[in-house]
């Protein structure tokens, strides 16, 4: 589910994108995943998970420009996603 909704929302930010420039985009949707980059001030919760690893340069230039099944793999990990993904759309 959360793949489909990740090319599915992908899909809809290009077509929409298309519509507002000149030139023709790619087909291709390429993404560019930066983890470990909101601070909030907060401290781990209880249960919270944390992959510290995951804000290193090495990290961040693997994931300059990849491929959507490339990005599931990161954000959805042993079962879980980033906070940010997971939480409730709270428009509806």
């Amino acid at each position: 589910m959360f793949a489909a909704r990740l090319i599915e929302a992908a899909a809809f930010a290009r077509t929409f994108a298309q519509a507002h420039v000149v030139e023709d985009l790619p087909e291709a949707l390429v993404f560019r995943v930066r983890l470990n980059q909101s601070y909030d001030g907060h401290p781990p919760r209880p249960g919270e998970v944390r992959f510290p690893a995951d804000g290193g340069l090495d990290r961040a230039v693997a994931l300059l420009r990849c491929d959507a099944e490339t990005v599931v793999a990161q954000l959805w990990r042993d079962g879980l996603v980033p906070e940010w993904v997971s939480q409730p759309d709270r428009r509806r």
